[in-house]
């Protein structure tokens, strides 16, 4: 059996998460996708910053799930949607991570909606 590797945020891999205080919402097409207040900031090591949103400020009916799936050793496995609404370009841009490791619990219930294509 082939066991995921695991690993710890640390100074070679900073990962922090803070609330962020302003209104984020994600809007494709005209649709509204999602509008909260209660998103969270997720830093990790070099990479852009990117919100967290819960899932209950998401109108996840506008989600179609994708076959495509990642695994972090720092978060989890990571399951993606397409979004219909935005077309060809809206395939695969939301994930939502299985977060597995307590350090990260804080995200878990979220989906990172994004703008980068993969």
């Amino acid at each position: 059996m082939n066991e995921k590797q695991v690993k710890l945020p640390g100074p070679d891999h900073p990962v922090s998460i803070e609330r962020n205080p302003a209104r984020v919402v994600v809007s494709i097409a005209g649709r509204v996708i999602a509008d909260t207040r209660n998103a969270l900031t997720l830093r990790e090591a070099a990479y852009p910053p990117v919100q967290y949103i819960p899932d209950d400020d998401v109108d996840l009916s506008q989600l179609e799930r994708s076959d495509h799936v990642t695994y972090c050793p720092y978060k989890g496995d990571c399951i993606y949607y397409s979004i219909p609404a935005g077309g060809k370009k809206s395939v695969m841009r939301c994930g939502h991570t299985r977060i597995r490791f307590l350090l990260l619990s804080r995200l878990r219930g979220m989906c990172v909606l994004s703008r980068a294509s993969r």
